[in-house]
């Protein structure tokens, strides 16, 4: 898939996706307001119905977001910027920089078991210092 395409299928998905959202928040209002009108046999089927028919919203909202994923997953082998967020840059980042990280954390200035406590302080101030910049 070339990079253009695969920005658009993004977006696609993506929009879709806050469409169902959008979806769903509507449905659920309906749903309360359908709660305190009807209080008959018809009346509880109908709301019943409406529930099994939210569930498939949220099933097609769940299958739009692992397809998202997916989509993210080719952006960063094809080391393309689907949607202009950091995510791609940071990922450069620590591909690129991954030796020299991993050689400053095996120094021995570190006891041997904070050398994963560190790890994880230093990516994670590191993500947090590029996401503020």
């Amino acid at each position: 898939m070339d990079p253009d395409h695969l920005k658009t299928v993004f977006q696609q998905i993506r929009d879709c996706r806050d469409a169902l959202k959008v979806g769903i928040v509507k449905f659920d209002k309906n749903v309360a307001i359908g709660k305190a009108i009807i209080a008959t046999k018809e009346g509880k089927r109908w709301l019943k119905e409406l529930r099994s028919g939210r569930g498939r919203l949220v099933d097609a909202q769940r299958e739009c977001e692992e397809e998202l994923v997916v989509l993210y997953r080719m952006a960063v082998k094809m080391d393309v910027d689907l949607d202009g967020s950091r995510f791609l840059s940071i990922h450069r980042f620590f591909y690129r920089n991954h030796m020299r990280l991993e050689e400053f954390l095996r120094r021995d200035v570190f006891p041997h078991f904070l050398t994963g406590l560190m790890s994880i302080l230093l990516l994670t101030a590191v993500v947090f210092i590029y996401v503020v910049i």
